[in-house]
């Protein structure tokens, strides 16, 4: 038996739609394997390869065939400490020790203290360092033989960076074109994916991953 793990942010994990509506219970289906969906609305690319990591290697011990579709989202998006514990720990300013956990809706001079607080948003170095990250990550899915394919869920990078940055990662074919592909440009627009769009998407990495020569790592 064959585990479709599957990772991203909400134009994965869309909760708009039934679980069976979202496109990789529609591959799993089709392939008869298990899926597991880990995706969840909101997640950064820090957050997707962590995950990735820690739940495949809790997957690793069935002895099943892990095949994983990763999809990164926008790079800008940082992890915010959610629960008063954590952000006590993270050292965040006493101004957001006092907002609520799951609170999304803050003021606007926390939004405001939270970007002086935080780095400063720099396109290339958020792409240098999700790079870094990706080799680490199919490292990892090469040594436990786990299948993969990676790719954006959103257009985000900038293609003035596709010369300069983008050829050392470019030889791995299982990290699609990271310039010029991006999952919802397959529905022809940049939203959350309706149930036929989901189809779309669904016939995309079906066809993908029965293509003879993706089999194997």
């Amino acid at each position: 038996m064959t585990i479709l793990y599957s990772n991203g942010c909400s134009f994965t994990a869309n909760f708009d739609l039934e679980a069976n509506q979202r496109y990789p219970f529609l591959i799993g289906e089709k392939l008869k394997w298990d899926v597991i969906q880990a995706g969840e609305p909101g997640s950064c690319n820090s957050r997707i390869i962590r995950r990735s990591y820690c739940d495949c290697l809790e997957l690793l011990p069935t002895g099943k065939k892990i095949v994983a579709l990763v999809q990164l989202t926008f790079l800008q998006r940082t992890e915010f400490p959610n629960t008063p514990e954590e952000r006590l720990k993270s050292g965040l300013p006493d101004l957001f020790k006092s907002v609520k956990p799951g609170d999304k809706s803050l003021p606007v001079n926390m939004l405001n203290a939270l970007k002086i607080y935080t780095v400063r948003y720099n396109h290339r170095a958020y792409f240098v360092d999700l790079l870094t990250k990706l080799v680490g990550l199919t490292c990892f899915f090469k040594q436990n033989n786990i299948d993969y394919f990676i790719f954006f869920g959103p257009k985000t990078v900038e293609s003035d960076l596709s010369n300069e940055i983008f050829p050392y990662i470019k030889q791995d074919q299982r990290i699609l074109d990271l310039i010029n592909f991006n999952m919802l440009d397959l529905t022809g627009k940049q939203l959350h994916p309706t149930a036929e769009s989901m189809i779309t998407i669904a016939y995309y990495f079906f066809n993908l991953l029965n293509n003879p020569a993706n089999k194997g790592n």
